[in-house]
Formats: structure tokens, C-alpha cells, sequence
């Protein structure tokens, strides 16, 4: 992993603030980046547009003669 670059050498951060805010911001930062996961995961493209604009050649959801 590399370094932050606020906090270089992976220290915690030294706050003002009480334990508990400092908890409850860091769970809302992570509940905010599950939101945009999920949102990003909810436009991609599905194996059959993949499949027309001749991304993927052939069907992921199909098992090969490998898998067979």
C-alpha cells in the first residue's frame, strides 16, 4: 500500500475532535464511498452490450468446454 500523502507515515491523524465524532465521520466517509460503488455498479454494461460492441468474445455467464 502506499502512503498517505497527508499522513506519510500511516499514523493516525492527530484531532481536536472527540473520539466519538472522529468515529462517526469515518463511518460516514465509508457509507458515502459504498453509495458511489454501488451507484457506479448500477451503470455498467451488461455482458450482452459487451457482447454487441464486440468487447467480450463470448458469453461470460455461459461455462466454456474448460468448465464443462
Amino acid at each position: 500500500m502506499e502512503p498517505d500523502a497527508h499522513n506519510p507515515e500511516n499514523i493516525l491523524p492527530s484531532t481536536k475532535a472527540s473520539p466519538a465524532i472522529v468515529a462517526h465521520r469515518h463511518e460516514l466517509e465509508k457509507s458515502m464511498l459504498a453509495d458511489t460503488l454501488k451507484d457506479k455498479i448500477s451503470h455498467r454494461p451488461t455482458p450482452d452490450v459487451l457482447l454487441e460492441k464486440g468487447v467480450l468474445s463470448q458469453d461470460p455467464r455461459v461455462p466454456s468446454d474448460d468448465e464443462a
